[in-house]
């Protein structure tokens, strides 16, 4: 029998639902946003801090969600920044 890694849909998902089920892993999760400091729009490169910044929330996302986790991107940490941190919410313009 051969077992699949979760996609990456079903890893999100995981992540969604431990957010909305425990105040204390969203209030940890929306800290260390709040400490992620990098601006795509001014550097190319992720500096060395929020980079290790990055993979200290993606091993606690690990341990909330007890599976695999392939682990936020710089650009996917920086979006659910500007969702949970600033509350900017981007809408698509498909009317």
């Amino acid at each position: 029998m051969t077992l699949h890694a979760p996609s990456e849909r079903d890893q999100l998902g995981a992540l969604y639902e431990v957010l909305l089920l425990s105040q204390s892993c969203f209030e940890e999760f929306k800290l260390l946003l709040c400490l992620y400091r990098f601006d795509l729009d001014r550097a190319n490169d992720e500096p060395p801090e929020a980079a290790a910044l990055r993979r200290r929330l993606n091993n606690r996302i690990r341990g909330w969600i007890d599976g695999d986790f392939d682990g936020l991107t710089a650009t996917q940490t920086i979006r659910w920044r500007e969702i949970i941190v600033d509350e900017l919410v981007h809408a698509s313009d498909g009317a």
